[in-house]
């Protein structure tokens, strides 16, 4: 029987990923909040770390589906609630998305080529920075190559059930970040209809097989969510009408396409919130609708470092023959990227769904165009050429907006290697790598774990690790909240949060992430100060719906004058006088 050699090479890719995802994230502060607080109430009830409760009175759910939340609560069972450990599951699973990219590219076009997508996943900015998250996105990245990983399998050795596995994973990413997982479907469809051996009838009944259990992998959790009576659970942030079926094709999924237009009961639509957010913040910031607003700034220096020689590089391996794997990682990457071409809603670090078929395509079409500009055909030799100078110009372009001389000095380089008669693939490798690596590895060099990932040097001129309590105001309400349910009501998470992750104690926040869902009204809410549930609110300037709530609380409330409370105005609710 012979051994299996050891991949060096591979296990340095694999290490180096460990370091840029992990290094210095002990520092990281909380990670993203949101997801943070869900985790810690996760760790207190069974009902809880099944619906994916925000609070630990369970009164809202975060925006997403628990799946991703699940391998981060378990891990904080077990080392703790830290902004470490409820990131680690992403690092893990960082790290074996890039060794499954080596398992799906090395077996078709050889080790050179995995060992290429390998590193350049590795090294593109958006998934070192999501990496060093607890958002859900790496974890979804490992379960999509998973399912390709299976769906291969199904056509190599014939066998169904590879299939169904295949779908199946594939209905487990929905309940991860629901139809962004669905974004692969139809280059499933579309190989395993091509690349199949079984014959038509056969491709069929396999392919409505695998439909039927992707429907019920899909739609297990959100059935069993919806099916249970409202008063019995949370309500389910991000949705309009208390439904997980809402909250995938509204907020999660038309809305995300077409944007956000409904307003949530209260003075002030979700629209205008996410269209004062774009014109200031960088999370918000995505460029205009267009073929080329992946390219633009806003987006690019994320994810597009290396798109030109990819696309280039796949014409050039179709040239050759008419390699079907090729087409496996086209069909995904095309898709994809003609919807973030036109969506009007999304954040920058979204991008990461793009980094496999990129990673793969480069991994794949650099070694060709070598091979190609020594022995091919007239115009497929100018095709490394020019796929050299677009990259290189586009690269110099990010370059220049942080570092004129060093754009100058790639530019310089781009233009001997692009002239030079000898194309060494090591030195091309090199020089298409360092400007991206560099990217890779600011969110490192920062010590970030962001709500909304990044990377750049923006980063390492501002190291901002949101927001912080206020222990002065935690301890007021630690020693006169009595008996009520909640240490206090708030109107959105962002505030509520921290003091959920540092007390572990229920606070509501009264309209989930952004303030905005309709969970409650005027009367519910009086109803649970009258109760005795609700004994403090807690107004900042971060207040954006609900208005007709927090007009009553200003007026009738009692304001606590404490010159000691930094970043909001505490209201005592215990002394308002209701009308029978």
């Amino acid at each position: 029987m012979k051994e299996k050699k050891i991949d060096w090479s591979l296990g340095a890719i694999l290490l180096l990923a460990l370091f840029l995802y992990s290094w210095n994230i002990c520092n990281a502060g909380n990670a993203n909040d949101f997801y943070t607080a869900a985790i810690k109430s996760m760790t207190q009830s069974w009902a809880n770390f099944w619906y994916a409760s925000f609070d630990p009175a369970g009164y809202i759910t975060v925006d997403k589906p628990p799946v991703a939340l699940w391998f981060m609560t378990i891990s904080a069972k077990i080392f703790g609630v830290h902004g470490w450990s409820v990131v680690l599951p992403s690092i893990l699973f960082g790290v074996a998305s890039i060794w499954l990219i080596y398992q799906l590219v090395s077996p078709y076009f050889g080790k050179t080529s995995g060992r290429l997508a390998a590193l350049a996943l590795t090294l593109t900015p958006i998934v070192v920075a999501n990496s060093r998250s607890n958002n859900m996105d790496p974890t979804l990245i490992f379960f999509l190559l998973l399912a390709v990983y299976f769906l291969e399998k199904s056509i190599e050795v014939h066998q169904s059930r590879w299939l169904m596995l295949s779908f199946a994973l594939v209905g487990v990413a929905f309940n991860i970040k629901m139809l962004q997982a669905f974004m692969i479907l139809p280059m499933m469809y579309l190989f395993y209809f091509i690349a199949s051996p079984c014959n038509l009838t056969q491709k069929l009944k396999n392919l409505s097989l695998a439909t039927v259990v992707l429907v019920i992998f899909t739609l297990f959790w959100p059935l069993t969510v919806d099916l249970t009576p409202a008063s019995k659970r949370p309500y389910i942030g991000g949705s309009t009408n208390n439904s997980v079926l809402n909250l995938a094709f509204g907020y999660n999924g038309i809305e995300r396409l077409l944007g956000q237009s409904t307003q949530k009961n209260n003075s002030t639509p979700q629209a205008k919130i996410v269209s004062d957010q774009q014109k200031i913040d960088p999370a918000f910031m995505i460029g205009k609708p267009g073929l080329f607003r992946i390219f633009q700034a806003d987006l690019g220096p994320q994810i597009s470092w290396l798109l030109p020689l990819a696309l280039i590089g796949a014409i050039g391996v179709l040239s050759v023959k008419k390699q079907q794997q090729i087409l496996l990682w086209l069909a995904w990457l095309i898709p994809v990227y003609g919807f973030f071409s036109l969506a009007n809603f999304f954040h920058p670090y979204y991008l990461v769904m793009l980094a496999p078929p990129i990673a793969a395509l480069f991994g794949i079409g650099l070694p060709a165009l070598v091979q190609l500009f020594y022995n091919g055909l007239a115009w497929q030799r100018m095709l490394l050429p020019g796929a050299l100078i677009v990259t290189f110009l586009l690269q110099i372009y990010y370059v220049s907006f942080y570092y004129r001389w060093n754009a100058a000095i790639l530019a310089i380089i781009a233009v001997l290697l692009t002239t030079s008669k000898q194309k060494n693939l090591l030195a091309l490798v090199t020089v298409c790598l360092v400007a991206p690596a560099w990217w890779s590895l600011t969110p490192t060099i920062a010590g970030l774990s962001d709500a909304y990932p990044s990377a750049g040097p923006q980063l390492l001129r501002n190291k901002d690790h949101g927001f912080e309590i206020d222990q002065t105001l935690l301890t007021f309400l630690q020693k006169n909240r009595i008996s009520a349910k909640y240490l206090f009501a708030t109107n959105d998470s962002s505030t509520a949060a921290p003091y959920i992750i540092k007390s572990g104690e229920a606070v509501m926040a009264m309209g989930g992430f952004n303030g905005t869902d309709p969970v409650i009204d005027l009367k519910e809410f009086q109803k649970m100060v009258r109760a005795g549930e609700v004994k403090y609110y807690y107004y900042t300037n971060q207040c954006s719906g609900h208005q007709e709530i927090i007009n009553w609380i200003v007026k009738n409330g009692k304001k606590i004058s404490n010159s000691n409370f930094k970043n909001g105005t505490l209201y005592d609710l215990t002394g308002i006088i209701f009308q029978k």
